[in-house]
């Protein structure tokens, strides 16, 4: 069994190194971020206590200024994972319990522990943030996956992002999705790309795009990541209703990891529990074995 293990040391380095040079000040004291948005200090204070930097970078101003003023209470929670694998690499095992502060802080102290089959200990956390609106965090070695789903002045919102860590080699048809079971149609979805290609790049996705699936289980959009993009990419993806999606909401991103995937077969997929991250299902083999599996995460309604 290798052993891989995250601390929460580690996890609060890697997050301090993002935050530097994340946001401008212009000469009013003001910050400026990726989108534009202006974020006075008071607001800013306000969303730093729930958000960290990477993420308030590419708000857009209607959401810094919707998030800044939630009131919001945070319990936390302390996820820590096991993976066994195989001789090729792949994972043949995962083990997950949630832990106590105190488990989490001999994780740091032991990076021999691993979670057992009766649920003891541990080798991989992940730190997982739940909150109102709910706020839902899924990290891997490369991207981090973030998601929430609440209700303000009548509007159900579903908001995702994706943040790549590490830029991936292959960029192909990537498809950002979410999944719900009461039959919901969505009202209204747009999705950006951004990332630093020669001049400063946004791609926008609509409800009209081709690239864009939806029905009353789900809505998916496939993104063709751009080639050029030098040190960043960061991916949204936002759905809206006047009408409930149900008590719970699920999202997912899935990597091509072959460049031989098509936009077609990126849509190929049905909406299902059973499908990649617990959102999409694609019956052909091929070209579900074409992106990575990427674990999905749950959001609640609070």
């Amino acid at each position: 069994m290798k052993k891989i293990i995250k601390t929460i040391l580690l996890l609060i380095i890697i997050f301090s190194f993002s935050k530097v040079n994340a946001l401008t000040m212009n000469e009013d004291g003001n910050f400026i971020n990726k989108k534009g948005a202006v974020i006075s200090i008071d607001k800013y204070n306000n969303l730093i206590n729930k958000y960290d930097d990477m993420l308030i970078d590419i708000l857009s101003q209607e959401y810094i200024d919707m998030y800044s003023n939630l009131d919001i209470k945070f319990t936390t929670k302390y996820i820590i994972t096991t993976y066994a694998f195989d001789r090729n690499g792949n994972i043949i095992d995962e083990r997950e319990m949630e832990a106590s502060k105190e488990e989490a802080e001999s994780v740091v102290k032991n990076e021999n522990l691993v979670v057992t089959k009766d649920g003891r200990l541990v080798n991989k956390l992940f730190i997982r943030n739940t909150n109102n609106p709910v706020y839902v965090t899924y990290q891997t070695n490369s991207k981090r996956i973030q998601g929430e789903y609440h209700k303000w002045n009548g509007t159900y919102y579903i908001n995702q992002y994706l943040i790549w860590l590490n830029l991936p080699s292959i960029r192909k048809y990537d498809v950002f999705a979410s999944r719900w079971t009461n039959g919901n149609t969505a009202g209204y979805f747009y999705g950006q790309q951004h990332c630093d290609s020669n001049t400063r790049y946004s791609y926008y996705y609509l409800s009209t795009s081709p690239n864009v699936k939806s029905t009353t289980s789900g809505l998916g959009v496939t993104m063709d990541l751009h080639d050029s993009a030098k040190t960043y990419i960061d991916l949204e993806y936002h759905v809206t209703s006047s009408n409930s999606f149900g008590s719970t909401v699920y999202g997912t991103y899935q990597h091509a990891r072959n460049s031989n995937i098509t936009m077609n077969g990126s849509l190929s997929y049905s909406f299902s529990e059973s499908g990649l991250g617990g959102v999409l299902n694609y019956s052909n083999t091929t070209i579900r074995n074409y992106y990575d599996g990427m674990q999905g995460i749950t959001m609640n309604l609070q």
